[in-house]
């Protein structure tokens, strides 16, 4: 159930990359959800509060995954149109 929970965590990426500030910005744009999501899948919680099987335990954690990347942001493919009419004009005051 341990393993389960980590291989969900290790899943769950906001910043993709291999430098440290990469791995920095990953950690601290996670940090209060993996926490929050270590307590409420804690084993001691899910057999005596939940009572969930290992079925139900793998049918959640699916969901948290599927639910946690489809809210993720899709990032910008273009610049949005205040700033293009900006460029154009060659200044937002004038």
């Amino acid at each position: 159930m341990v393993a389960k929970v980590r291989e969900l965590l290790a899943k769950l990426a906001v910043v993709e990359g291999p430098d440290a500030l990469s791995r920095e910005a990953q950690r601290n744009a996670t940090l209060l959800f993996f926490a929050h999501a270590r307590a409420m899948l804690a084993a001691k919680r899910v057999l005596r509060e939940h009572r969930l099987s290992a079925e139900a335990l793998d049918y959640v954690i699916g969901e948290i995954e599927a639910r946690f990347h489809k809210a993720r942001a899709p990032a910008p493919a273009r610049p949005s149109a205040g700033t293009r009419a900006v460029e154009k004009r060659g200044s937002f005051w004038c």
